[in-house]
């Protein structure tokens, strides 16, 4: 995606991820989020299967492409594998016990 789109409408788990961790001016006092897991060694980088998935255990294996591809979402925005349909952060859970479903 183009700069723009992808700090206003990111997607896939890492990207959410990352600029997730960045801190605001106002968090000061603010946990910052944490990505969950090791980033593996090149050598070690999973060849099948969805590279983040280790990374987010709370997102059900069937979430995950067996072969990931690029997914075409919008004009010029793609997005890996098709977990993004169904990540969120533990931390948006709602007192109801149901989540905010990522769009």
């Amino acid at each position: 995606a183009d700069v723009y789109t992808l700090f206003q409408k990111p997607l896939h788990p890492y990207t959410r991820s990352l600029l997730n961790s960045i801190p605001g001016e106002d968090s000061m006092h603010d946990k910052l989020h944490v990505i969950q897991g090791i980033v593996p060694s090149l050598q070690n980088l999973p060849r099948e299967g969805c590279r983040f998935k280790a990374r987010i255990p709370w997102v059900s294996e069937d979430a995950h492409e067996e072969a990931p591809e690029l997914h075409e979402v919008d004009t010029g925005h793609f997005v890996r594998c098709t977990c993004y349909k169904h990540f969120y952060f533990p931390e948006e859970k709602i007192e109801e016990g149901s989540i905010h479903g990522a769009s």
